[in-house]
């Protein structure tokens, strides 16, 4: 059920699962959905969920990047990557990695890093991991992979927010290069493409998600 009190059907794609009695578990996810009915249907074999090309899209892709393409090319559907989401810079010994390996001893594969305290009204007030740059530099050179992220906050700065439900910035003028909220997107889009510049300058390729869960209608 959306924001309309309408229910939608959903499809989640194909699941793998073994023969016998698997139980179906539905846990709360901030209470941002209901649920009427959950159905099963019998796949076909033969169908192929996606199809990986031999080489990534953009020609003038870096050898860093091709290497990495690589390599999650060559483990699709054979290994899982574990990786961690943090806010805080790794030197603080509060962040997620570090509590990890405390616990486990092992280091996550994959570091996740957000852009979003990077941009917005309140930018030069955030706290959160100023050093997002040297982390993912930190972490490439440790043979790990870096995934960015942007919760991109109102780039009109009437409000800090990057909910859909929180904020009114119109994102239909991206056709109008006349337009103060087009002319905003750009600004934001030139500083955070400064920081990727300076990842590419030190040989650091990224999993880029800047518009992630863009298909769920919650992010502006």
């Amino acid at each position: 059920m959306k924001g309309n009190r309408k229910f939608n059907e959903v499809k989640f794609g194909t699941l793998n699962l073994m023969a016998g009695n698997i139980p179906v578990i539905i846990t709360p996810n901030l209470t941002w959905f209901h649920i009427d009915n959950i159905r099963f249907k019998k796949a076909d074999g033969t169908s192929i969920r996606f199809s990986i090309g031999s080489s990534p899209v953009n020609g003038s892709a870096g050898q860093a990047a091709r290497n990495l393409y690589t390599f999650l090319k060559d483990n699709s559907l054979k290994k899982t990557i574990l990786g961690v989401m943090t806010l805080k810079p790794l030197a603080k010994p509060s962040n997620e990695i570090t509590y990890l390996m405390s616990g486990t001893g092992k280091e996550p594969a994959l570091l996740g890093l957000d852009f979003m305290d990077h941009t917005g009204v309140n930018s030069s007030k955030y706290k959160n991991n100023p050093d997002l740059v040297s982390n993912a530099i930190h972490c490439w050179g440790r043979k790990g992979i870096v995934a960015l992220c942007w919760q991109w906050r109102d780039p009109s700065y009437a409000t800090d927010a990057f909910y859909t439900i929180s904020t009114s910035f119109d994102i239909s003028v991206v056709d109008n290069t006349d337009a103060g909220n087009y002319k905003v997107l750009i600004r934001d889009m030139d500083f955070v493409a400064g920081y990727l510049k300076e990842l590419q300058d030190s040989g650091v390729a990224v999993l880029w998600r800047t518009l992630h869960e863009a298909a769920g209608g919650w992010f502006r």
